[in-house]
């Protein structure tokens, strides 16, 4: 047999046995998140317990709020935002403890209220990326430092090296903890740009999703607040017109599949 045969022979076997010509995976082992092989993480729902929280209702101006706020939402008629530091532990599908920080805007959509998220932080990949793929939430990677003694909690939110959250609490009194009733859910926009250079996103939705909080203990007390800007995060344009409420809560929380309430995308096509 000629050289030129055996050759063309060699390359024949390799493209029938070469494992990259093979199903990547059965249908049945597909994997929920990227890389397939090896998710990420695993489909909800998830479980939190023992989560320990900053979590304080500010007041600002109308104009910021209609400005972070997308249509079809609206703001609710008091100018409040909120925003939230805590230390949360995962228990469920996998034990995780990482640190996380949010501002949010009470909003509505039609006759449902809910709390729109305007900006997120988490300490570790897995909450970061499973919150913008998932469910649309804007988190970002950040350095997140939370302290804690007997009557004191601190926290600083910073990214680049630079704080954009500065929070203290300190507890007056305990509280009762609230009364059973149905939760407020969460709205989001999420948008997952195309890979095709100046094409429109592929996904740009409004996202609702509930979260059960279930409450262990709660406080009140004195509270002081914070911002500051970098060049990708310009949290220091939200004014601060006073405190509304402050409180530091021990909670436990399950966070599921949520839905789609707006299609962005689909409304451009009509």
């Amino acid at each position: 047999m000629s050289g030129k045969c055996l050759l063309s022979l060699a390359i024949l076997t390799v493209t029938l046995v070469a494992p990259w010509h093979q199903p990547f995976l059965s249908a049945d082992q597909k994997g929920f998140s990227m890389p397939r092989t090896a998710p990420l993480y695993q489909p909800p729902p998830w479980e939190y317990q023992g989560n320990r929280a900053i979590i304080i209702l500010f007041e600002t101006t109308r104009d910021i709020l209609t400005e972070l706020v997308p249509e079809p939402l609206i703001p609710h008629a008091v100018n409040y935002g909120f925003v939230y530091v805590g230390r949360y532990n995962m228990e469920s599908p996998e034990k995780l403890t990482f640190h996380e920080a949010g501002i949010g805007v009470l909003s509505s959509y039609d006759t449902t209220q809910g709390k729109f998220a305007v900006y997120m932080y988490a300490d570790k990949v897995l909450p970061v990326a499973a919150a913008r793929e998932i469910w649309g939430s804007p988190k970002k990677g950040a350095e997140i430092e939370f302290r804690e003694d007997e009557k004191t909690v601190s926290a600083t939110v910073s990214r680049g090296g630079k704080a954009i959250i500065k929070a203290t609490l300190t507890k007056d009194k305990k509280l009762d903890l609230p009364e059973d009733r149905p939760p407020m859910p969460w709205f989001a926009l999420k948008l997952i740009p195309s890979v095709k250079k100046g094409a429109r996103p592929d996904v740009m939705q409004l996202t609702k999703t509930t979260v059960k909080d279930r409450f262990k203990e709660l406080y009140g007390g004195k509270a002081t607040l914070e911002f500051g800007s970098t060049s990708e995060d310009p949290l220091g344009k939200l004014k601060i017109l006073g405190l509304a409420s402050a409180r530091f809560a021990v909670y436990d929380f399950d966070i599921g599949f949520g839905e789609v309430l707006h299609d962005y995308l689909a409304e451009k096509k009509q």
